[in-house]
């Protein structure tokens, strides 16, 4: 076989059809990165409502802790700590038969916003024998929102009870606010 021979057979396939390179063109690949593109933005909005609604599940978690240690504590001293509610309030104490009670007797460390690190909202009436306690979300929430205090029942234990530093109304909406665009959690004593 001569050389020139050879260089043919090289390039003809078995069927004796010129081989082709086995390449992606610039199509196939633009189209499989837009496919990516798309496959990944879906991923990255359902993450972030998912990590929005885990937030609001530990701040719902939170204020539930606070007002279990807060009925401890109204079941012993028949009173409320005064708010605000910050680590100063841990200290909150009253005297009774069997001693001093402190409200870190039943919460070592008051629980605080998972984005914003700041304390959550507490309200207690005058007299210091009723509370509201408030968390702002940050996603709507229906089985959130059928446990939270609606805005009339606030609205209602606030002023039967003469609260001090309540903004009225609104303290607790379980729908986004119209003035200012917030979804609250309320709980309140039990």
């Amino acid at each position: 076989m001569n050389n020139s021979l050879r260089t043919f057979s090289s390039r003809v396939g078995l069927e004796g059809r010129p081989r082709r390179n086995r390449a992606f063109t610039l199509i196939e690949l633009v189209i499989v990165v837009a496919i990516i593109g798309i496959i990944t933005a879906t991923v990255m909005v359902n993450f972030s409502s998912s990590k929005a609604k885990a937030r609001d599940a530990k701040r719902v978690s939170d204020l539930g802790n606070i007002q279990l240690a807060l009925n401890l504590y109204f079941d012993r001293c028949r009173l409320y700590p005064v708010a605000p509610m910050s680590s100063a309030a841990l200290s909150s104490s009253c005297s009774t038969s069997s001693g001093t009670i402190y409200l870190r007797d039943f919460i070592s460390s008051l629980p605080t916003d998972p984005s914003t690190a700041s304390s959550y909202a507490y309200w207690t009436n005058d007299a210091q024998t009723d509370f509201i306690l408030r968390a702002t979300l940050e996603a709507e929430n229906n089985s959130i929102q059928r446990d939270s205090l609606s805005n009339t029942e606030s609205v209602t234990i606030a002023t039967n009870r003469s609260y001090t530093g309540l903004n009225l109304p609104g303290a607790c909406y379980v729908a986004n606010d119209p003035s200012t665009k917030k979804l609250y959690y309320c709980l309140g004593a039990r």
